[in-house]
């Protein structure tokens, strides 16, 4: 709706209509949840009638005022039961209600498809929510494409009946045209797909809707009906009702009041953060592109608009260039403010000015004519462009702001970025892989979603020095893939006592006897040598503990090894052992 006239269904009950919408359902005799319960399976399922005789609501005027409340809520609060009309029917069955009947605009089977337009469409317009901004940044996306896409169609004059999805979610998405309703349940459609809370918001007062969300604890008005033109202007989407407080909404230049929500009183809004926020500038749509939010500003009426682009995590504003041409645009002695567009295809912000349209290359924020529209005098003006897809819609008036449409055109547009070269890095153990693409006929390019890193593969360790009894040693080990390496430390060695060969000799004579005891934990080795054959005849073992004698035949050399348990035979020797 608009700020001269706004127009909301009411609900006819008994095709009798009340002007109050504001009832008071706890006066009466009802059960609201199982009857709420029994309207959601109803118009889910396309359901002629609901039998409500054993409820046995007594029929008076205050249980009608009930079920039209508890009606009129659940059709604002679920805005994809855009099949039927805001009226129902119901007879008297005996003292109490019998059938109810909703009145349908569809059947069974057309409702069904026009379920799959919406969602169609509900896909399209979260399409426009860039990924990984705040609540807020989705708030202005989802705001920003209603009002650019949308048109507002004020309610015939007279007694007769708007068209029968102007106030739905339905008619504001699917068909482009809605009344507040059509906006209100729109926005609040898509709030619920983005997690976002939101509430419907009227004002009987007024006979208009809007909605409330909740940022951060705090809750915001947002009127996407009042921040669009009217009469409709192909692109303009102003934000002076985007994300403010109960004070701002409702002062003499806002003009809202005696509001509340479908579900009963309405929040309080007290945050004033977003009041004075950069978007009061512009009076076009606000693009999204590389993370930064564009928007025109006209500082004043005597230069053209600039462009800036505004950083949700800096908070700061950057100038960007000037939209060349773009107005204050004049005609005679009357000068007429930020008349001109934005629209975004590909890597262009195309905007109209007075005789055609231009376009901004975002690679670089160069300015360039795109089309000149040939044949119109100082007297007319392109003064509207709404980029639809690939191609710009306008319309030619005799002055930017008044006037009878002349022309309305459609032109195509080039996306410049629709064939681009590519080159991959692959994700290594230091770094993500992703791809560039390179747009094939100018600078531009960007950057792919990142792949995760890879994990180290790592070779199995190696000994770069050996660890000994005074030092310690080290290993190493690399990753195959990225050859980074790493070290590690290895322990000194146990220190073993070890036995040097260095016998025990002794001359025995012939006919004597020895004994050799050996202690514990030490083994004697032995070898009886005549002098005459100094060569070893032959080695004896005697086990610790254990003793044994020898008798010498002839003049010999007995010569003993003592090797002590975990030794080896050579090396040190551990003792010396005297012969007997």
């Amino acid at each position: 709706m608009k700020k001269i006239t706004c127009y909301i269904l009411t609900c006819v009950l008994l095709f009798a209509c009340f002007s109050g919408l504001s009832f008071d359902v706890r006066a009466a005799e009802i059960d609201t949840s199982a009857l709420e319960k029994l309207f959601h399976k109803t118009l889910k399922n396309h359901s002629s009638s609901i039998d409500v005789s054993k409820m046995n609501i007594p029929y008076t005027k205050k249980n009608q005022e009930a079920i039209f409340a508890i009606y009129l809520k659940l059709l604002r609060t679920n805005p994809e039961y855009f099949h039927v009309e805001n009226k129902l029917q119901a007879p008297k069955n005996g003292k109490n209600f019998g059938k109810i009947r909703p009145l349908y605009t569809t059947t069974a089977s057309q409702y069904k498809r026009m379920l799959k337009e919406l969602e169609t469409k509900t896909k399209q317009a979260l399409a426009a929510v860039p990924k990984g901004v705040s609540d807020a940044e989705k708030v202005l996306a989802i705001h920003d494409y209603l009002a650019y896409n949308a048109e507002f169609v004020p309610p015939p004059s007279g007694k007769q009946p708007p068209a029968p999805y102007n106030g739905t979610a339905y008619g504001a998405l699917v068909l482009g045209t809605a009344l507040c309703d059509g906006y209100t349940k729109a926005f609040l459609h898509l709030m619920k797909r983005l997690g976002i809370e939101c509430k419907y918001v009227y004002s009987d007062k007024m006979v208009h809707s809007w909605n409330m969300v909740r940022l951060a604890g705090y809750w915001y008005h947002v009127d996407v009906t009042w921040d669009d033109r009217n009469p409709d202007r192909l692109g303009q989407v102003h934000h002076n009702f985007l994300l403010i407080s109960d004070r701002l909404i409702s002062d003499k230049t806002h003009k809202h009041r005696n509001w509340r929500a479908a579900e009963g009183a309405a929040p309080a809004a007290n945050s004033t953060k977003y009041n004075n926020f950069f978007w009061r500038k512009t009076s076009s749509a606000i693009w999204h592109h590389n993370g930064q939010w564009l928007y025109a500003d006209t500082p004043n009426k005597s230069s053209a608009a600039i462009l800036r682009a505004y950083s949700f995590k800096t908070g700061q504003s950057a100038n960007r260039g000037t939209l060349t041409g773009s107005g204050p645009w004049k005609t005679g002695n009357i000068s007429y403010d930020k008349q001109s567009a934005l629209g975004l295809y590909g890597n262009r912000l195309y905007y109209n000015v007075p005789r055609g349209i231009r376009y901004v290359d975002l690679s670089d924020f160069s300015n360039h004519e795109y089309y000149n529209h040939k044949g119109l005098t100082s007297a007319f003006f392109l003064n509207e462009m709404r980029v639809e897809g690939g191609s710009a819609k306008f319309r030619v008036r005799m002055t930017p702001v008044s006037g009878s449409v002349l022309q309305e055109r459609r032109i195509g547009l080039l996306r410049c970025h629709g064939s681009y070269n590519t080159v991959t890095v692959r994700p290594t153990c230091k770094a993500g892989g992703y791809t560039i693409f390179a747009c094939v006929r100018c600078t531009y390019s960007y950057k792919g979603a990142e792949t995760s890193k890879l994990a180290h593969k790592w070779t199995a360790w190696k000994t770069t020095k050996k660890a000994t009894v005074k030092a310690t040693g080290k290993a190493g080990q690399y990753c195959t893939l990225c050859s980074k390496k790493q070290e590690k430390t290895l322990p000194k060695l146990t220190a073993k006592p070890t036995a040097k060969h260095v016998p025990v000799s002794a001359t025995v004579k012939s006919g004597k006897t020895i004994t050799l005891k050996a202690p514990a934990n030490t083994t004697l080795y032995y070898t009886v040598n005549s002098k005459k054959n100094p060569t070893t005849k032959t080695t004896t073992k005697v086990n610790p503990g254990k003793t044994k004698s020898i008798k010498i035949t002839k003049k010999t050399t007995v010569r003993v090894i003592a090797v002590k348990k975990g030794c080896s035979k050579s090396g040190v020797v551990v003792r010396n052992y005297k012969i007997k």
